[in-house]
């Protein structure tokens, strides 16, 4: 199990099977993504993952179990979760096909770094996963040395068993560009959230890039904010709130918030006089 695995887990067909693909949307959900589906007696939470393979014309959805969903809160774009609890952070059910498959990309060397530090953000963001090219496997759940199946109740397989499987990452073809691709110029939103300045976002926000929308942003976040300060571990969900505010697109609002999140960028900005550190307290300048 990667280090990725070990903080965010909790103590669940040959669809994409031996195929290359590459990522394209993911989002989380509480509603299985079926016309037949009947509504689940708990809150549970789900995954659907969408994805372009090798040579297709049209994109394939698969929908990964998360188990109960009733510890979680998901954002309205569903990119993002967090804990009903402030007081906890939010873990994912370690058997769940959610966390296997994300486990399985670390694994084989997808950088921990983009999926943000959980016990930092307070949330859980599969942004940095977009765009990269993996090979999947289904793998067989096995159960005390013994592959697990389970039996159809109803329909033309009535009383068949199938094997349990989980979908995995077992290579990586490809990333994406670090943070991203080419951000729009600037929008209304961003104009609202740079004070009307306008400055478009850099084309990719990397530690040559001009950060001076990033810079203003954090001043008016922290302006906002009580006694003008806020824990670093705040700063994720408190940007996400602010954009959601300001109507902002999601393409502009998710660079931003993971330069905000940045240790980098943060120690830059201090040393720039934008705002001060002490310990994980970010305050203004």
């Amino acid at each position: 199990m990667s280090s990725w695995g070990d903080k965010n887990k909790s103590g669940g067909g040959g669809f994409l099977n031996n195929v290359w693909s590459k990522i394209i949307a993911y989002k989380f959900t509480n509603d299985f993504p079926s016309e037949n589906a009947k509504p689940d007696e708990e809150t549970k939470l789900y995954m659907i993952l969408t994805v372009r393979e090798d040579g297709a014309e049209e994109n394939t959805e698969t929908t990964l179990n998360g188990g109960g969903g009733e510890y979680f809160e998901i954002s309205e774009d569903g990119q993002t979760l967090s804990s009903v609890d402030a007081d906890r952070l939010p873990k994912l059910w370690a058997e769940g096909g959610i966390f296997k498959f994300i486990d399985s990309l670390v694994d084989v060397g997808f950088p921990e770094a983009r999926l943000g530090d959980t016990e930092v953000t307070r949330v859980v963001n599969l942004s940095g996963i977009l765009g990269t090219r993996i090979y999947t496997e289904q793998k067989a759940v096995v159960v005390d040395g013994k592959p697990l199946k389970r039996k159809v109740k109803k329909g033309k397989f009535a009383g068949k068993e199938f094997p349990v499987t989980n979908l995995v990452v077992t290579k990586i073809g490809e990333l994406p560009a670090v943070k991203g691709a080419a951000v729009p110029k600037a929008t209304s939103a961003v104009k609202k959230a740079t004070n009307g300045s306008g400055n478009a976002l850099p084309a990719t926000l990397t530690a040559e890039a001009d950060f001076a929308v990033a810079d203003e942003f954090l001043t008016n976040l922290l302006a906002e904010a009580k006694d003008n300060k806020l824990e670093m571990k705040a700063i994720s969900l408190a940007v996400t709130r602010r954009g959601t505010k300001l109507k902002m697109a999601e393409e502009v609002r998710e660079p931003l918030r993971l330069t905000l999140i940045d240790p980098a960028y943060l120690t830059a900005a201090a040393e720039r006089g934008i705002i001060m550190i002490d310990g994980t307290t970010v305050s203004a300048a």
